[in-house]
């Protein structure tokens, strides 16, 4: 039973290291590392990062917007697409959110809706 303890709590330990990728603890400092990230074409990462600082503080349509960013660069347009409708609810006059929102169906050759976006 003893075994079982230490393990589970190895576990868990492993868990919460690996949940916060290069240290990061609070909702800026993972979107600051995520911007780094981003600055160096590590799009997974970033996108690991901006999640987690989501997690800590969801109101941030900056991040989802970045996180948006970061998935449209890994051409996971549905992603890409979910996170720039997100942001252009939160901000109707957010052009950004609807120019990649656009770029998103018209890659996933939806051309009606990419020029419903456009406008």
């Amino acid at each position: 039973m003893g075994r079982v303890v230490v393990v589970v709590v190895v576990a868990l330990v492993s868990v919460a290291f690996f949940c916060a990728p290069a240290g990061a603890q609070t909702s800026a400092e993972c979107v600051t590392k995520g911007d780094e990230a981003y600055k160096a074409q590590q799009y997974e990462q970033a996108v690991e990062l901006y999640t987690k600082a989501l997690g800590l503080d969801a109101k941030q349509p900056q991040t989802v917007y970045k996180r948006g960013l970061s998935y449209y660069n890994l051409q996971k347009w549905q992603d890409a697409r979910s996170d720039f409708e997100r942001v252009a609810q939160a901000n109707p006059q957010s052009h950004e959110a609807f120019f990649y929102l656009g770029q998103t169906y018209f890659w996933d050759k939806d051309f009606d809706r990419a020029v419903l976006n456009y406008q």
